[in-house]
């Protein structure tokens, strides 16, 4: 079993496909790919769409990664779990272009207000 907040599969370094792989840490992006993180339109649409968040639709992404080995949600309540996993049931995730430069990622994440 696999700890709390944790969604993958076994293969310690290895993707999925036994290329070397590893963790993705921030497929929500610290919280702004979630619902109190003033997520991109674009990703609320595809979640309405799909009948799941938009965490679960940015978890799916990261899942559908071959290089990634293990996805960490990143989860501390049991609704936040819950719509986590929804991610194993969104099936294919269409590419929805959501990279931003570095800096710009890095001074918004800096500027969260951290509870």
């Amino acid at each position: 079993m696999e700890p709390p907040g944790a969604i993958g599969w076994p293969g310690r370094g290895r993707g999925r496909r036994g290329r070397v792989g590893g963790p993705v840490k921030e497929a929500v992006a610290n919280g702004r790919l979630t619902a109190s993180g003033g997520r991109p339109t674009r990703l609320t649409a595809l979640a309405a769409a799909r009948g799941v968040t938009e965490d679960a639709i940015a978890l799916a992404a990261a899942l559908a990664q071959p290089w990634a080995s293990v996805v960490l949600s990143g989860a501390v309540t049991r609704a936040q779990l819950e719509g986590n996993l929804a991610a194993l049931t969104v099936g294919q995730v269409p590419t929805l272009s959501l990279a931003e430069a570095p800096d710009a990622y890095w001074a918004e994440r800096a500027a969260r207000p951290w509870h």
